[in-house]
């Protein structure tokens, strides 16, 4: 299928590389970015990566939590995500995000320290009473003594916001082999 590049910013802040997508997907994109006020614009390149579908179908069920209140990080986390494969799973709260870990098969989680309620760093606790999954922390609090915090509940990585695409899709590739090995 073929791939269009698009590029987005958020909260004034651009995401520099390019996200790769089908061209359904850089239509939803298009559409989202519309109802949540994001800009956006993409243009078809010069040369076209070709995937086939036996190549898509050899992608493994990967599941991803993306547990963030910011409504316009997590569509767009999951828009970059689910165009590489992943099914992803969105929670707004920590609650949300906590049932959907209860009910489905997780392979990481993706996860914002600030929220309204139980924040992150208690999700994470919660998290390792349970299990090891790799948990990524995505937070605008990028100071040494909150990325520290969360290392020592349990993390397994932080990628401060803004961040680009490009550096999100390879924290979660290195977790998630990390953990398939283990």
């Amino acid at each position: 299928m073929d791939k269009i590049a698009v590029n987005a910013f958020i909260h004034g802040g651009a995401l520099s590389d390019p996200i790769e997508l089908n061209p359904n997907l850089a239509r939803i994109f298009q559409e989202k970015s519309k109802e949540v006020g994001i800009c956006i614009w993409y243009n078809e390149r010069d040369e076209r990566e070709k995937t086939t579908k036996e190549e898509d179908n050899q992608m493994p069920d990967i599941n991803i939590l993306v547990v963030d209140d910011e409504k316009e990080i997590a569509d767009l986390i999951e828009i970059y995500l689910v165009s590489d494969g992943y099914k992803v799973f969105k929670a707004e709260n920590a609650e949300a995000g906590l049932s959907i870990l209860d009910k489905q098969d997780i392979h990481l989680v993706l996860l914002d320290i600030m929220m309204p309620g139980i924040d992150g760093y208690e999700v994470c606790k919660q998290v390792r009473q349970k299990n090891d999954i790799p948990i990524l922390f995505i937070s605008a609090l990028s100071d040494d003594d909150n990325k520290l915090k969360g290392y020592d509940l349990g993390a397994d990585d932080f990628i401060s916001k803004p961040f680009t695409p490009s550096l999100l899709y390879a924290k979660c590739n290195a977790l998630l082999k990390r953990f398939k090995k283990d």
